[in-house]
């Protein structure tokens, strides 16, 4: 969040998905930190320290909850940008943002043929809240809703497949 302060955005929150990354990001960025919604929390949320290890159940579990908190922001009329805390950007992307900030479009990494193919990515996000981008997040709600259903959770163990079905 140091670079995002850098580049003059006062305008943030941070959304951490366990107890732990709250208490850490409240007292680094206070005022910027709203909790889980607590319809998302069940006892199958997972912390940090059991999501570590990549396609596992509860990695799965953590990662079904994006198009949930997206769905919130955007129902409420903000344009959320998300970034998984381990992806780095090697040049300022907040110029792009800006122009798509001003747009109807959504901002999306695109894959280079790797394990999921050339579809999006979701480690970065940029949406508007327009009807277009709702019925996007929505279907991909539902979508993981439907993976989960048919007993497909350990076979495509992210949000990943749901996001580009």
């Amino acid at each position: 969040l140091n670079s995002v302060a850098k580049q003059g955005v006062e305008n943030y929150v941070v959304v951490p998905l366990d107890s732990v990354a709250q208490r850490v990001m409240s007292d680094a960025y206070p005022g910027h930190v709203l909790p889980i919604p607590p319809e998302l929390q069940t006892h199958q949320t997972p912390t940090i320290q059991t999501t570590s290890s990549y396609n596992t159940e509860n990695f799965r579990i953590l990662t079904s909850l994006r198009p949930s908190i997206l769905l919130r922001f955007l129902r409420a009329g903000y344009s959320p940008f998300y970034n998984d805390v381990d992806m780095v950007w090697k040049a300022n992307l907040f110029a792009t943002l800006m122009e798509i900030h001003h747009s109807n479009k959504a901002f999306l990494v695109r894959g280079k043929g790797g394990a999921y193919g050339d579809g999006a990515n979701t480690s970065t996000i940029f949406m508007r809240p327009t009807e277009e981008n709702l019925r996007f997040v929505q279907g991909w709600k539902e979508e993981m809703e439907m993976m989960d259903m048919n007993g497909a959770k350990m076979k495509h163990a992210n949000d990943q497949f749901g996001f580009n079905a």
